[in-house]
């Protein structure tokens, strides 16, 4: 196998690791029920939000006159928090599994 080939090879595999998509979350908080699937969407009270990348380990989700912070920890783990009208603002509870 040439090195180029390898060198590839291995990129692809660094930066396939480096890459967090969005993990499974239920949670409540005071904007409502919050369900995140495996990789997306995101749902407020049973209504799919926008969701925006912002880098490999930050999502931001919109709706319903919501803003859903998602910081997706170094061990997988999600920390969502929430900013509304009014700097209205808190945190999501995760739910008991």
């Amino acid at each position: 196998m040439s090195k180029l080939r390898m060198l590839v090879l291995s990129l692809g595999l660094v930066s396939g690791l480096a890459n967090a998509a969005l993990p499974l979350f239920n949670g409540h908080g005071a904007p409502g029920d919050v369900h995140i699937d495996n990789g997306g969407p995101v749902y407020l009270n049973g209504k799919q939000m926008a969701l925006k990348k912002v880098n490999d380990n930050f999502y931001e989700a919109r709706g319903q006159g919501v803003v859903l912070s998602i910081a997706v920890m170094p061990d997988g783990s999600p920390s969502v928090s929430w900013t509304g009208k009014h700097r209205a603002h808190g945190e999501i509870i995760p739910t008991e599994k």
